[in-house]
Formats: C-alpha cells, sequence, structure tokens
C-alpha cells in the first residue's frame, strides 16, 4: 500500500497546477516503473479510459473498435509502446493517449 501511494505521489507531484489527472507523461513514467504499483496504476487507468467509451466509440473524431480477445496486459503494453515511439505527444491528456493509440491500432472498418 505505501508503494502505491509512493507511486502516485511522484507522478502527481509534478503537474498539481493542470487540470487532467493524468497526462501521456505520468504515463509514460508509470510504464517505466518496476513494480506492481506502476504497472496496476496503468492498466487501472486504461481500463477506465476504455471502460468509459461504448465500443465502437468515436469520440473527439477518434474511433476504434477493440478485438473482443483484448486483455489489459495486452492494452498497457500498446500504450507504452505508443509512448515511447511519441515522446512529442506525452504532454497530451492520458485520455488522449490512451484513444489515439487505440484508434491508430484498431480503427473500426
Amino acid at each position: 500500500m505505501r508503494i502505491a501511494i509512493g507511486v502516485l505521489a511522484v507522478l502527481l507531484g509534478t503537474s498539481a497546477a493542470r487540470a487532467e489527472w493524468m497526462n501521456g507523461d505520468h504515463l509514460f513514467r508509470a510504464c517505466n516503473l518496476e513494480s506492481s504499483a506502476g504497472n496496476a496504476l496503468v492498466m487501472g487507468y486504461i481500463q477506465g479510459i476504455e471502460d468509459a467509451s461504448s465500443v465502437p466509440t468515436n469520440i473527439e473524431g477518434l474511433r476504434y473498435c477493440l478485438p473482443d480477445n483484448t486483455n489489459s496486459g495486452q492494452l498497457k503494453n500498446l500504450i507504452c509502446a505508443w509512448l515511447r515511439a511519441n515522446p512529442g505527444r506525452r504532454h497530451l491528456k492520458g485520455s488522449d493517449v490512451v484513444k489515439q493509440t487505440l484508434t491508430e491500432t484498431w480503427p473500426c472498418m
């Protein structure tokens, strides 16, 4: 429990003035933590964004359709890889990072 609180403090402490709770930089730092707390934070955040969206979704022009067998570990790996490949976009809101990655990976046909 103390580890999880510490992880959240580190991730959130640097941008208290920003309106969003999580941005791409926060997600990227959590992706690189070698702890179950960091892993749980990223997977939980991604699942929350996905659960809040209906499938298929079309939010702000971003449309994606997840395959039926997609799991949370796969989503985490996908988002973390996107953040590694797109360092100039880590300033985006975390929800936008998730939606952009899913749209690029699984666009609705």
